[in-house]
């Protein structure tokens, strides 16, 4: 029998849940189970580890009920979830440099140890986003006392050439240019991507060698998928105005000044004619957000529309 151990490393999915990142990372941990099914047909034993920040669960986004479940799907496979350290005070999921550095080597360090451990046969490496983009890397380099075959993915959703253009964080910049340099020049190391758009981008625009690109494409967990009744959602109808006569046409996403709802407002000023309803639903962070201001105010200048500042799960 093989011994494989899986090591997810991701700041938001297993014991918080704020962002789209970490529906992702929490699919990739549901699915352990199904893996683990599939491979023991194939004489491989896994055992899956989860490795998060070590936050406060006062924190935007702490989910008490994910993270029992999450230890809950590793431990029934003899792995666990565990937390490293990212020099923060317990309120930075995400961060910034100064808090990528100590995550991607803490995890790493963590990683390390149990291989030494468990001697499995195969071991691999998702690192998910920038926080954990180095981990991979690090275990390759210093696993010096181990027979196994370490395989590596940095899984970046978006990135700083993304997410920052016109006032990039040169920070950002230099450390992903940085993992993809390494990616390039060390075995078994890989970069995945999620579309057509995120390969041709990794490539293009990071240099990422075509070899090393593989893809990991995002699921729907269908067993977390909520249900809701037609009274609930009837409820929502009316609580936002949403006309049942007319197509609809749902915008929705994180308040970020990337995702360009501001200019989506602005156009819509155009589009008044149109025989439709638009819905926006945009969460933030705080309600303090200069952007949460801004499309408050874009938005009243547009006839047809129901926006929805919160997040809701009735659509």
């Amino acid at each position: 029998m093989t011994k494989l151990g899986l090591f997810i490393c991701a700041h938001d999915g297993i014991s918080c849940h704020y962002a789209g990142a970490g529906t992702a990372a929490s699919g990739y941990v549901k699915g352990i189970p199904l893996l683990e099914k599939t491979l023991k047909k194939q004489s491989i034993e896994l055992s899956a580890y989860a490795i998060t920040g070590k936050y406060l669960k006062s924190i935007y986004g702490f989910n008490e009920n994910l993270l029992r479940e999450n230890i809950d799907i590793c431990r029934n496979t003899g792995g666990d979830v565990l937390f490293c350290l990212n020099n923060s005070n317990g309120f930075f999921q995400y961060g910034d440099y100064s808090n990528w550095v100590p995550a991607s080597a803490s995890a790493a360090t963590i990683i390390e140890s149990i291989i030494e451990t468990k001697r499995f046969d195969r071991v691999i490496i998702l690192g998910v986003d920038t926080p954990f983009a180095f981990t991979p890397v690090y275990v390759k380099k210093q696993l010096l006392n181990s027979r196994a075959i370490v395989q590596g993915v940095w899984v970046p959703h978006s990135t700083s050439l993304i997410h920052e253009r016109g006032a990039f964080d040169s920070k950002r910049l230099e450390w992903e240019m940085g993992i993809v340099k390494e990616i390039n020049q060390t075995k078994n190391m890989f970069v995945s991507y999620l579309n057509s758009y995120m390969q041709h981008h990794l490539r293009i625009e990071y240099g990422v060698s075509e070899k090393k690109l593989i893809p990991l494409l995002n699921g729907i967990y269908i067993p977390g998928v909520p249900y809701f009744t037609q009274e609930e959602i009837s409820r929502t109808i009316r609580e936002f105005n949403i006309p049942t006569d007319k197509p609809i046409i749902f915008s929705f996403g994180r308040g970020a000044t990337y995702k360009g709802f501001d200019v989506f407002l602005q156009a819509l000023r155009y589009l008044d004619d149109l025989p439709v309803h638009f819905i926006l639903q945009v969460a933030f962070f705080s309600t303090k957000d200069p952007l949460l201001r801004k499309l408050k105010e874009l938005s009243k200048q547009v006839k047809n529309i129901s926006v929805i500042f919160k997040l809701s799960y009735e659509f």
